[in-house]
């Protein structure tokens, strides 16, 4: 791993509660999760403290961090993502600038070491106290380097002129020891950034920069031991420069140093081994300068380099050792890719390459190449038979034989006149079958060698062409089954000499497999399988068909190299993208890669899979040889912890501390966003050895089901236009062998001030309570409208019980009289009799004309007559033909604007005022001329009735004349009853006007009435009430 810019001298790693890790560096704090830095405080916020320059790094036990810098101490939260930032008081005393060193106390006490001191900064009051140790007597003048805090209850202090051990409580030097021998030899301390350390034993342990490598101190009795280093290419008196020191679960020491890059100081205290730069290792140290150790919780140590580098490197031993060239170990093996290998015991291993053979001495790991030109060119298989002889595949020079005995070895090649010789000198596969007889697979057949004559007998499924014999196995029965390049998979019989080829069958797999097949293993349930080029393919004994295993089944990768067995039936393939572990019985794979301690992920052709007699297995690479126990390999992993790294908004970074974030996004439990907010999360999880592999899966609850899966390089997920709602977002993630493990973040989008149940209620109230009002008032109109129709029936009933009483019935009663008087002048006077009935007769027929006359103004309807005008001149005619001509007054009904559909009801009552002002006029008013206009207008319908007659008594028209016979209430009531307003302008002598006004939405038809938006809020005026009746 490496830096995000270089160089940038880091100084320290420290890890927070949430498991992030996190570095100080030149430009400011830097946080790590396995992907990428991340700078804190990333730009100017309220919870930031600008820019900081971070002298030194240290974490509390409540997983808050400290940064010295170079005008500040400064503590930040990684939970509340604020900062904290503590100033040098005022007083000389107690500075907390440039620190070199912090340490935190039992009692939570932090202490800084400066240039002015030792400080104690009680991060509760933030009162801070000083102890000047160059002041001190019996000290003497002294430079702080680094310090301790050991659990008796002292800070342990290195410093320019030796140790010296402070009562944390009383502030006072206790013991003072001065680095030197009785012999005057002085050793000096490492300077910034080295700092002491304290082992598992209690002891405690620092670097030298002078006068040896390394001192141990006995805490107890104050006896210092220094340790110096041999043999590692210092100068005479040199010493290595340790400034960082951790211990691993072995008990093991490691030092970080300015010279000889890493070293382990073993258990026993009394060998030391170093790991130094090497251009020949990729994944090895860049610089000789290592600054800082840090050990993480899960016991994974990372360093730090003076250029700016960050290394991870696991002191555990390997699951996985390995096998490889290195430039700087002349002991180590030979150039080029590893191309065969065989364990001929456990202590002794043949490792062939394509530039030669090695023997390998496992004790020792001593690597002996063997010269001999005919491995000049490569071995590609080795082997060893029943006689004990060993047997070595070249690539071009055919067979050798070893006799361990006598050290000779023996070439066998191709020979083009013999028939018996070897079919080819360019050999691809060696086996020893279980009746003993050597097998030599080549690119043009099969050759078993016969001991007896001391040649070869050549075997071909076809009698030339090439077939590339890359494999040989065999099953129970002795039959031979063979891997070709391009010809799928044989099956020979040695008894019959007859072979079947299964090529189309490959082919033909589900899913497709290919018949390039780079290996095959009989298993010990008697299953064949066949590592293709497509997967790895079963063959079906019942039905001669193949089942094909890919990548989407879990595989590695696509292709299959090499095929291993364990002793439980589960497989070991190689593969282009590490080792893959199968259980056929499950059908589950799990995968290994460079992660995991391999020393390559890309294993690829020629095959190199071998199985020593104890279990273990080999696999080689273009780097090297791989070797292992399964037995010892970890099938699972620890679940990953998984965590929101960024938040934003609008496509914005959100910063801890604005709205509506207000805490680190890694540590927030629930967030709270605006309707139609566009969100975006990234995500991480905290797996340091192998991110890349790590697969990932979420999903917003509330608007999602199914989980969406991505891989490490798409760690990020966008919501747009979230409607209102409570979500949960869930995130989990899994190694490449892990369970998935994720977290949560509560999200509430809360609806707009108008979606709320609140202002719902309320508008629900308001709503209900506008329909109970309009209701009532509905009801009141109604009951008005009722009652003003029933006085205007009443009315209308005490001006017919009127005018009967006043005209017909004194007719009918006059008539009576004149009957009577008839009846007394009989028999007396039948003439004056006669006369008198005649006479009474006369006013019985004039009562019944009178009474047909007041029937047919009762019936007159302009339902008859829908012309409103036409009504009313046919009753102005009526009116005219009972009246004597000589006085009768002249009518004139005329038209204002165009005609319009009055409603039933308004034509109704209409026509009935117009009916009874005329008859009015008639009546009482003596006119010669009355006009009648009728106005239709778009907004009102007006009609007038005007006369020239005497006129009408003001007192009359008030209403406050008992007795009045024109009807004018009746008329006002009628009026009221369609919504319309009666007007009567008259005067003494002067002539008399009637004036009805109805507003046109309450006079016209619905289709012929235009509304108009402010009709919504006109009030329906209420008629007064007639009070006379």
């Amino acid at each position: 791993m490496q830096a995000p810019s270089a160089p940038l001298p880091l100084q320290r790693i420290a890890q927070d509660r949430f498991g992030f890790l996190w570095l100080s560096a030149a430009d400011g704090l830097q946080r790590y999760d396995g992907y990428g830095f991340m700078k804190v405080p990333d730009g100017q916020s309220a919870n930031s403290v600008g820019f900081i320059i971070g002298q030194s790094l240290a974490s509390d036990r409540a997983g808050r961090l400290w940064i010295g810098a170079d005008d500040s101490l400064n503590r930040y939260d990684p939970a509340t993502g604020s900062f904290t930032q503590y100033r040098s008081p005022n007083e000389a005393c107690g500075t907390v600038r440039i620190a070199h060193d912090i340490v935190e106390d039992q009692d939570g006490v932090i202490w800084l070491a400066t240039d002015d001191g030792l400080t104690a900064l009680d991060p509760a009051t933030s009162k801070t106290s000083c102890h000047r140790p160059r002041y001190t007597p019996g000290v003497g003048e002294t430079r702080v380097i680094a310090m301790a805090a050991v659990p008796d209850g002292t800070l342990w202090v290195t410093s320019s002129d030796g140790l010296y051990v402070l009562d944390r409580r009383s502030g006072k030097v206790t013991r003072h020891i001065k680095l030197e021998t009785a012999s005057g030899r002085k050793f000096v301390s490492t300077g910034f950034p080295s700092r002491p350390f304290q082992d598992s034993s209690g002891k405690l342990w620092f670097g030298l920069s002078a006068g040896g490598d390394l001192a141990s101190v006995d805490v107890a009795s104050g006896e210092v031991t220094v340790y110096e280093f041999r043999n590692g290419g210092l100068a005479p008196n040199a010493s290595s420069g340790v400034v960082s020191i951790q211990e691993d679960h072995d008990r093991a020491l490691w030092l970080g140093t300015n010279k000889l890059g890493l070293v382990k100081l073993t258990p026993d205290r009394k060998q030391a081994i170093w790991y130094q730069s090497n251009p020949d290792d990729p994944d090895g140290l860049r610089d000789d300068l290592v600054i800082g150790l840090f050990r993480d919780r899960d016991g994974r140590f990372w360093s730090t380099t003076r250029a700016g580098g960050v290394y991870r490197f696991d002191t555990e031993r390997p699951r996985f050792r390995s096998y490889r060239h290195q430039q700087a170990v002349p002991q180590s093996l030979g150039k080029g890719a590893v191309t065969a290998a065989y364990a001929e015991d456990p202590d002794t291993l043949w490792i062939g390459t394509d530039r030669g053979l090695n023997r390998v001495d496992r004790t020792t790991d001593q690597v002996t190449q063997i010269d001999q030109p005919a491995f000049a060119r490569g071995v590609s298989a080795i082997t060893k038979d029943s006689a004990g002889h060993l047997w070595f595949g070249t690539n071009g020079n055919g067979v050798v034989r070893f006799d361990p005995g006598s050290g000779g070895y023996t070439n066998f090649a191709n020979d083009p006149s013999n028939p018996r010789s070897l079919n080819h000198n360019r050999v691809a596969a060696l086996r020893v079958d279980r009746g003993g007889s050597l097998w030599v697979g080549t690119d043009f057949g099969l050759s078993r060698w016969e001991p007896a004559t001391q040649d070869f007998s050549t075997f071909r499924p076809q009698p030339k062409g090439l077939v590339q014999y890359r494999s040989i196995a065999e099953d129970a029965s002795g039959v031979l089954w063979l891997a070709t390049s391009s010809r799928g998979v044989h099956r020979f019989d040695p008894r019959s000499g007859t072979f079947k080829v299964f090529d189309a069958e490959l082919r033909a797999a589900q899913p497709p497999g290919h018949n390039r097949v780079n290996s095959v293993h009989v298993d010990r349930s008697g299953t064949v399988w066949a590592a293709t080029f497509r997967g790895l393919g079963k063959l079906d004994p019942r039905n001669a068909t193949f089942t094909s295993y890919a990548s989407r089944s879990g595989l590695a990768a696509d292709t299959v190299i090499g095929i291993l067995e364990e002793d439980d039936g589960r497989l070991w393939l190689s593969t282009p993208n590490g080792l893959s572990r199968f259980d056929p019985h499950a059908e589950t794979f799990t995968n290994y890669h460079a992660s995991d301690g391999l020393l390559t992920d890309r294993f690829a052709n020629p095959v190199v899979a071998a199985q020593s007699s104890g279990g273990e297995m080999f696999f080689g690479s273009q780097k090297g040889l791989v070797a292992f126990f399964p037995g010892q390999v970890v099938a699972r992993e620890p679940a990953l912890p998984v965590f929101l790294t960024d938040f934003r908004l609008f496509g914005e970074p959100v910063l801890p501390g604005s709205a509506p974030l207000q805490q680190p996004i890694w540590s927030a439990a629930s967030l709270e966003l605006e309707p139609r907010s566009i969100v975006s999360f990234d995500f991480a999880a905290l797996n340091y050895v192998d991110p890349v592999r790590t697969r990932y899966r979420y999903r917003l609850e509330g608007l999602e089901e199914k989980w969406n899966e991505t891989d490490s390089a798409r760690r990020s997920a966008t919501y747009t236009m979230l409607p209102t709602g409570n979500y949960t977002f869930r995130v989990q993630a899994r190694g490449a062998r892990g369970d998935w493990n994720g977290s949560e973040l509560k999200i509430r989008v809360p609806p707009p001030w108008y979606a709320t149940w609140y202002f719902r209620l309320l508008v629900a109230a308001l709503l209900l309570t506008a329909l109970w009002l309009a209701y009532r008032l509905r009801v009141r109109q109604l009951h008005r409208r009722f009652e003003i129709a029933l006085y205007a029936r009443l009315g209308e009933r005490a001006r017919i019980a009127r005018d009967l009483h006043d005209t017909l019935l004194q007719t009918y009663q006059a008539s009576l009289l004149w009957f009577r008087t008839a009846i007394d002048a009989l028999p007396e006077r039948p003439i004056e009799a006669k006369q008198r009935l005649e006479l009474a007769l006369d006013r019985a027929e004039a009562a019944i004309v009178e009474g047909r006359d007041t029937v047919r103004g009762l019936r007159a309807s302009t339902v008859e007559v829908n012309d409103l005008a036409e009504a009313i001149a046919a009753i102005g005619a009526d009116l005219t033909n009972a009246h004597p001509a000589a006085d009768a007054p002249v009518i004139g009904v005329a038209v204002d604007g165009p005609s319009r559909h009055l409603n039933p009801l308004a034509r109704e009552e209409a026509c009935r005022i117009a009916g009874e002002a005329l008859r009015n006029s008639f009546r009482h008013a003596g006119a010669r001329h009355i006009t009648v206009t009728l106005h239709y207008g778009v907004r009102q319908f007006r009609l007038t009735v005007a006369d020239d007659g005497k006129g009408i008594e003001a007192a009359t028209i008030e209403g406050q004349e008992p007795a009045s016979h024109f009807g004018l209430p009746g008329m006002r009531e009628r009026a009221a009853i369609i919504g319309g307003q009666l007007d009567v302008r008259s005067a003494h002598g002067r002539g008399t006007e009637v004036e009805l006004r109805v507003p046109g939405r309450k006079a016209y038809d619905a289709a012929t009435h235009t509304r108009h938006w402010w009709d919504a809020f006109r009030r329906e005026r209420a008629p007064a009430e007639n009070s006379d009746r």
